[in-house]
Order: C-alpha cells, then structure tokens, then sequence
C-alpha cells in the first residue's frame, strides 16, 4: 500500500470574476481578492507543512479573454512575483514558476516570473508551482517532445519507465504526483490541470467562491482527505 500523506495539494481558485460580480463590483476586484486569498491559502499551506502546493494561477485557455482582464491579471502576476517574493524566500519556500508564461507576451510577466523562479531556486523548503499560461495537454505533449530529442528518437517502450521519464521532463518535475486536487466556484471538471499529475488524486468540488475560500475550509477539505480510502487499485479492506 502506498504512503496516504498529504504531499501534494492542488489548487484551482475558481470563481473570483462570479465574487466581484456578486458584490456589485467589476471584474478586476475580483481578482484583486482572490489575490489576497491566494497568499492567505498559500502561508496555511506552509504552516501546515503541506510539501508541494500547485495553483492554476492562470490557463493557457484564458489567454483568450478580453485585453482589459488580462492586463490587471499580469499587473497581479506581476506584483506576486516581485513584492511577495521577499516573504516567500524568507521562509525558505521554492517559487516553481510552469507553462507557457512566455505566451503572455507580457514583459513585466515574463521578467518578475524569472525573478522568483531565480531568487528562490536553491531554497529548501515547500516547493510551490505556480501554474501561469499552462496546459496539462501542451505539459505531456512538451515532455514527449523533449524525451524524443534527450533520446535521440528513442522512446522507452516498458510503460512505467516512459511515465517516469515523462514526468521527469515535466514542468513539475519538483514535486510528486498530486495527492489531492480542490477546485472552488462550484464547476466540476479539471479543465487541463496537471492531467498527468492528477491520476490518481483525490478530487474535491466546492460551491464557494475563491475569495470566500479561508484557511478553515482548507483544513476541513484536508480532513476529509485523510478520510478516505485511497487504494491504487488494490482491493479495498474488511
């Protein structure tokens, strides 16, 4: 049987444009809010010496929304890249930039991202992937790639070696494969997170905004986690 600890915690903060609008505000305060969530979950996190933590800051898909949007996105980015990173590398904590951040073709994002990733690469303690422009799909299609050209041509043919090899060539190749995998704003479905990641995690689906998302609903959803009866295929016990 496989370790049941909580090692690796994905976040899909869901719901901050719903929050704005529901408090007679635009979009943008949303945002700015789920921002602040986000810093709040991620010191819980730390404190609850939860390993690896990876949030779904932003899709490759998103990309498509209006300039407007996403220009307070990357003014965000932006800020949490450089003015956070301060608190983040005092507290000896890996900023693990993934995706296609490059596709903003946003300067500012480009260069703050590089700058976290850089401050904080030979820190030590929790390793956190932001995922920024990313795509579990363009993930595997990129770590296919880039075992291909490693390989010169050559492929692993016995399964378990290829996996390993692919996640190895990962963006995430920091941290193990995603134990549990919480998604707020109440949709239920992944949406091309960490799709190799999440085989075998446990998946929890909430109603409650990002923004209303507190370190308390965190603690119960890890609760729940320890809960349940992860098997790996294996029968389940009398």
């Amino acid at each position: 049987m496989k370790d049941n600890s909580l090692m690796h915690l994905g976040l899909i903060p869901d719901g901050n444009g719903r929050w704005a609008m529901l408090q007679g505000r635009p979009r943008h305060h949303g945002h700015t809010e789920g921002y602040r969530a986000m810093t709040r979950i991620v010191m819980a996190c730390h404190r609850l010496e939860i390993p690896h933590v990876t949030v779904f800051a932003l899709s490759k898909d998103n990309l498509k929304r209006q300039e407007k949007e996403l220009s307070n996105l990357f003014d965000i980015f932006c800020r949490f890249f450089t003015q956070d990173m301060f608190r983040f590398h005092a507290l000896n904590i890996v900023i693990n930039p993934i995706g296609d951040f490059t596709s903003t073709n946003h300067q500012g994002v480009i260069e703050s991202v590089k700058y976290a990733r850089d401050l904080t690469y030979h820190n030590k303690g929790m390793v956190l992937n932001i995922a920024t422009a990313f795509s579990g799909l363009d993930d595997i299609t990129n770590s296919v790639l880039s075992l291909y050209e490693e390989s010169d041509g050559t492929i692993p043919k016995d399964k378990d070696k290829l996996i390993r090899s692919l996640m190895i060539h990962s963006g995430l190749n920091r941290s193990p494969a995603v134990d549990l995998c919480v998604r707020t704003g109440g949709e239920q479905r992944i949406s091309s997170f960490c799709l190799m990641q999440l085989a075998y995690s446990e998946l929890m689906f909430t109603d409650i905004l990002w923004p209303d998302f507190t370190t308390r609903d965190l603690e119960r959803y890890i609760a729940a986690f320890y809960q349940r009866s992860r098997r790996f295929g294996l029968e389940a016990s009398e």
